[in-house]
């Protein structure tokens, strides 16, 4: 019984490779060392574009979501964290413990001031971000993100004013404003 012996290469030669090698193009032009220089020159793009919905998805609910949450949760974050730089500089100027009032003043006075023009800027970017992901040109997808993130600041409402009312509006004007920057690109 005889084995056969599989020979894959046996009867290829460089010759007959074909004169589209990549091999032969570096040789011939010694610039195209560069892997970056080398997608340019085939169209590629130098940064692929992996985290783009494709054309056929019909909204990025997901993205949307996210992004709203996320806005709100790091609005919150950075009110909390201006009481809490607050504090400590009182704290410091005092030499001992914060005088428990003067914070309290402050938590009642500047976070429904700030709050609303942090949330709106992160809305902004987030629009950004949904709108350039998700390759849309519909202004309603930031808009919907400002709507995410303007929902749950009903829970900290105590009366609805023309103040509380524009701060709610806010978040959806920095959606659709985000939007169109997503938009220009």
């Amino acid at each position: 019984m005889e084995i056969a012996q599989a020979r894959p290469f046996e009867g290829l030669s460089i010759e007959s490779a074909g004169s589209h090698s990549t091999l032969d193009d570096l040789d011939q032009n010694p610039g195209l060392d560069d892997p970056f220089e080398l997608k340019k020159r085939m169209g590629e793009q130098r940064y692929p574009e992996r985290r783009r919905m494709p054309d056929n998805a019909r909204a990025p609910w997901i993205s949307i979501v996210l992004a709203g949450l996320l806005a709100f949760v790091v609005s919150m974050a950075v009110i909390a964290a201006t009481v809490a730089g607050y504090a400590f500089a009182i704290a410091i100027k005092a030499n001992g413990p914060p005088d428990p009032h003067k914070i309290s003043v402050f938590a009642s006075r500047v976070p429904p001031m700030l709050g609303p023009f942090v949330l709106t800027l992160l809305v902004l970017l987030a629009a950004r971000w949904v709108v350039r992901r998700a390759k849309s040109t519909r202004l309603f997808h930031g808009v919907l993100v400002g709507v995410v993130a303007a929902l749950p600041t009903l829970v900290f409402m105590r009366r609805f004013s023309l103040g509380e009312v524009v701060s709610l509006l806010l978040p959806l004007l920095g959606g659709l404003v985000g939007a169109l920057w997503g938009r220009a690109r």
